[in-house]
């Protein structure tokens, strides 16, 4: 047993000893080859100090992390300059410890700070990671090799950003994506769309506003308002509704929009692109408007008429149904519809959003253009 361990001993110590060792210490080397035939992360290096800069054998690459598909991969580029150790002093058991800036081949550009707070990863074609550690402004920027596509981790701002100053930022997911916040704005230089291919459900639990700089336009097969409350402009056909209109709840009452048309040039009776059949006459009241201006009196107001048709949600007429029409100026009239639930009413040449409210607040109601 003795006999046996000291055999051991001895043979350790014969291991451990310098007596084979050839290089001592470290060695500068130039990177020669990083195409590894067996593709373990080896690269090939020759030795600049040595005559003839002969070319070592296949040597491996010290890194942060390595195991079974897994750990850090990062190799040096050909004629980087690395530390080379060899093991045991031997020099055909080479290892790259080290890669080495120089005079020649510097640090990326903006990587240096006199209070050294700065990190900076960056691939050879300029790709960066940059971790920005001074007091009062840290930050981390990942960024591509254009500087274009940025996303910045702003730990002053508390905030989150993405920017892409060319091209487009697309977000996919094969189930759902979720958003949620506080507040959220979508802002558009151009254009916005939405395309959704099947059900679309928007809700809203207080007030709601849709403004149209110029024409506002609802399609559907079938388009039902059956709110509490709506006050609406720029609704159907209508050409003289201004520039939107805005929605909001109220338990007491039901409304829909409403909304006038020019008469012909001429004056005389209103004429709308596709007039209805003639409904009977509405009775209404009518609170006077404020008189215009003077300047304003000299030119007489262009005719304007308002016109809609009230039908429930399964498409029948709502006849003989009291109401009150507001007009743009404040004025308020009232009156029924005729039984095929029609109503004209003389809007004394304003334009602009009107309110119309159901007084029988039990009715559902849809809205139609009575074109």
């Amino acid at each position: 047993m003795s006999e046996n361990l000291f055999g051991q001993i001895f043979a350790a110590g014969k291991v451990a000893s310098t007596g084979s060792a050839t290089i001592f210490g470290v060695e500068i080397g130039l990177v020669t080859n990083v195409k590894d035939p067996q593709q373990l992360g080896r690269v090939k290096v020759c030795f600049p100090r040595l005559n003839g800069m002969p070319e070592s054998d296949w040597a491996r690459v010290v890194q942060p992390a390595a195991g079974p598909g897994r750990g850090f991969y990062w190799l040096p580029e050909v004629n980087d300059e690395v530390l080379v150790a060899f093991e045991m002093g031997q020099a055909n058991r080479p290892y790259v410890i080290r890669a080495l800036w120089n005079a020649k081949d510097k640090p990326m550009k903006n990587a240096y700070a006199n209070d050294n707070s700065i990190r900076m990863v960056q691939t050879k074609s300029g790709h960066q990671i940059a971790f920005y550690d001074k007091q009062g402004d840290e930050k981390i920027v990942i960024s591509d090799k254009t500087g274009k596509r940025v996303l910045t981790f702003d730990a002053k701002a508390k905030k989150l950003l993405i920017e892409a100053d060319e091209g487009d930022i697309e977000f996919h997911a094969k189930k759902k994506i979720v958003l949620h916040c506080e507040d959220l704005e979508v802002k558009t230089g151009k254009t916005a769309k939405i395309d959704v291919k099947s059900t679309f459900d928007l809700k809203i639990g207080s007030d709601a506003a849709i403004q149209s700089g110029q024409t506002g336009t609802l399609k559907g097969a079938k388009v039902q308002l059956n709110p509490t409350q709506l006050n609406a402009a720029s609704l159907g056909s209508c050409s003289t509704c201004g520039a939107g209109g805005t929605a909001g709840t109220s338990s007491q009452q039901r409304t829909a929009a409403a909304a006038a048309s020019p008469a012909s040039a001429g004056g005389g009776a209103p004429a709308p692109k596709a007039p209805p059949p003639a409904p009977p006459p509405v009775v209404a009241t009518q609170q006077p408007a404020a008189p215009p201006p003077a300047a304003q009196q000299q030119t007489p107001a262009t005719p304007t008429t308002v016109e809609f048709q009230l039908v429930d949600e399964n498409g029948a007429t709502l006849g003989n149904v009291e109401f009150k029409l507001t007009l743009p100026d404040g004025t308020e009239r009232t009156g029924k519809t005729d039984p095929q639930g029609n109503v004209r009413i003389d809007a004394g040449g304003q334009h602009g959003a009107c309110k119309l409210e159901l007084l029988a607040p039990s009715q559902s109601a849809s809205w139609s253009s009575a074109t």
